[in-house]
């Protein structure tokens, strides 16, 4: 009865490795401000092809903020999409590129209402992202809708 509450780990259950379901957050160490967080337990959610994310912190209503955690396989690019508040972006570890420029690990970008992209990641290596947002992502095309209820999540 005592041990119904704990959890296996899974990498020891796969003889060290990952089941497949399954991605770590970050190949390296965390910075110390996000172990905070639980992470690297906590587990990213599938939020499109080839990205993942966690929410770290959400602030309610239609103008909250969102802190997420997002891991992109590279050649994977997040949705174009454009804001109705700020965007900050740090890199934790790989590369990704938009219509602003090319980043890399510890590089911050700033996006506000003004800016239209579409994140792409690049190079060999998932590209880890932390992430915070003002107010919802406006996505365009037919499945805008779709991909902003996704994204609220």
């Amino acid at each position: 009865m005592e041990r119904l509450d704990d959890r296996p780990d899974p990498a020891a259950a796969a003889g060290g490795v990952a089941p497949a379901g399954e991605v770590p957050v970050a190949a390296g160490p965390l910075p110390a401000a996000l172990r905070g967080f639980g992470l690297p337990a906590r587990r990213l959610r599938w939020l499109a092809p080839g990205l993942r994310h966690a929410v770290l912190l959400r602030e309610p209503g239609p103008a909250g903020g969102v802190l997420r955690l997002l891991r992109v396989r590279p050649g994977a690019a997040i949705p174009r999409h454009a804001h109705r508040g700020a965007e900050l972006a740090c890199v934790i570890e790989g590369t990704f590129a938009d219509e602003t420029g090319r980043y890399g690990p510890g590089d911050l970008t700033e996006a506000d209402e003004g800016v239209s992209h579409r994140p792409l990641a690049e190079g060999p290596a998932d590209c880890v992202c932390l992430v915070a947002t003002q107010g919802c992502l406006r996505f365009g095309g037919l499945l805008g809708p779709l991909l902003g209820l996704l994204a609220a999540v």
